[in-house]
């Protein structure tokens, strides 16, 4: 019986992350309020850290004109007025397609519960204006409006004509002129016009009155503002968005080595966490500035083009994973309305063995087809999701069954047989 060795060599690579590693990528993925949170644990902890908190609004930039509440201060109890709009979509029998839809509107309302006429987002437009319609819908009255007149018009019924016609045609006058000219013009009497004058002037012009708004905590600060000039886009980062971190200087009032060492670990996380969140922004505004670019056109009114982390990353010579947590919970403002940076990343519609439409088209794109082709059917026989599936390759869009079906359900468009026109 000899004696033998069997001798092999295993290779293999591991990534070994430091601390200051972890804690980069830490600081990377953390949202603003959540880093928030870590630098006031820190400056409680760490005598070299001092944090200057931002207002949140870029500098030379106010809102003190589009955002002024004159029932601000006075809504101090009562229920939060954006918490019972959220209630209220979550108890609707929507898709969750569409219940995104709707909370991002939400998220868009401002704190009188207007909504800007003009909002950028992400969904195909008949998606978005069935998502408004159904914010519309719901209580207080009036919610969702562009505004006033659009208001006041939403908490009117159709059979209160003279009402809709004094918000519609004689709003200015009836705070102002004759009320014998306005109920001349109206060809109605003066006691019909007062009926309809008090009626007018019980509706409610702030449909967040009597709730409790605190824009300032709920509100969603935009991490970077995108301002349109003609044909060009600029990305303004806010700084203020980001609270800053200072190093302090710190007395040396002991000779104990422990008390050294004590300054020299505070004095080394200290200089970490600057570094980290300075690293932060940097990665931030690279992403941000490189989809921007390459969106370019959808900032001025078109369409998003597909676009991946992945690209990004290998344009930017990232990892795709830093790009994820550069953009996670970050947002972007433009033109009073806010998206989030995710939203600008447009997924290819490209099954696998299936065609592209166009090269690559996305996932709107696809719906913006379908809804196309079945606005155009024979309502006497319209098309079935498989008769869809030939209709739409012969367009230069290879689908399946199953996704028209999806696609459909999510734009709520009923099936074949309750599209059918009954004779």
């Amino acid at each position: 019986m000899g004696l033998g060795f069997d001798i092999s060599i295993d290779v293999s690579q591991r990534l070994i992350l430091t601390q200051r590693m972890k804690l980069s990528l830490k600081v990377l993925q953390m949202t603003n309020g959540e880093l928030a949170e870590l630098l006031k644990r820190e400056e409680r902890e760490n005598i070299f850290i001092r944090v200057e908190r931002g207002t949140g609004t870029p500098k030379g930039k106010s809102y003190s004109d589009e955002e002024y509440d004159p029932y601000q201060g006075c809504r101090d109890e009562g229920p939060d007025f954006y918490d019972y709009l959220y209630e209220q979509v979550g108890e609707l029998d929507i898709t969750p397609h569409m219940r995104r839809i709707c909370e991002y509107i939400i998220d868009n309302v401002d704190s009188r519960g207007y909504l800007s006429h003009w909002v950028r987002h992400p969904f195909i437009q008949m998606e978005f204006d069935r998502g408004l319609e159904i914010v519309r819908s719901l209580e207080p009255s009036g919610v969702g409006a562009d505004n006033l007149k659009e208001c006041l018009l939403q908490q009117l019924d159709g059979e209160e004509v003279y009402e809709r016609t004094l918000v519609e045609d004689y709003l200015e006058e009836l705070a102002y002129g004759s009320p014998g000219e306005i109920a001349r013009q109206m060809g109605i009497s003066i006691k019909k016009l007062e009926e309809a004058a008090a009626r007018v002037r019980g509706l409610n012009p702030i449909p967040s009155r009597g709730y409790r708004v605190k824009r300032g905590e709920r509100g969603i600060t935009p991490d970077a503002y995108i301002k349109v000039e003609g044909d060009r886009i600029e990305v303004e980062i806010n700084e203020d968005a980001t609270p800053k971190v200072l190093m302090e200087e710190a007395e040396r009032v002991s000779d104990d080595p422990r008390y050294g060492r004590y300054i020299k670990k505070c004095r080394e996380r200290a200089q970490a966490i600057i570094e980290c969140i300075e690293k932060r922004r940097e990665t931030f505004e690279r992403v941000v500035r490189e989809v921007a670019d390459f969106q370019r056109n959808y900032f001025l009114g078109g369409r998003l083009k597909p676009l991946t982390m992945a690209e990004v990353a290998y344009n930017l010579e990232l990892h795709p994973s830093t790009v994820s947590r550069a953009v996670k919970e970050r947002y972007i403002g433009i033109e009073g309305s806010t998206i989030g940076v995710k939203e600008l990343f447009a997924k290819r519609f490209s099954p696998k063995g299936e065609e592209r439409l166009g090269g690559g088209a996305t996932r709107s794109e696809i719906k913006e087809k379908l809804q196309e082709i079945i606005a155009k059917e024979n309502r006497d026989k319209p098309y079935s999701d498989e008769k869809l599936v030939g209709v739409m390759g012969e367009a230069g869009v290879k689908i399946s069954r199953r996704t028209i079906t999806k696609y459909r359900e999510e734009m709520e468009i009923p099936p074949s047989t309750k599209r059918r026109i009954r004779k």
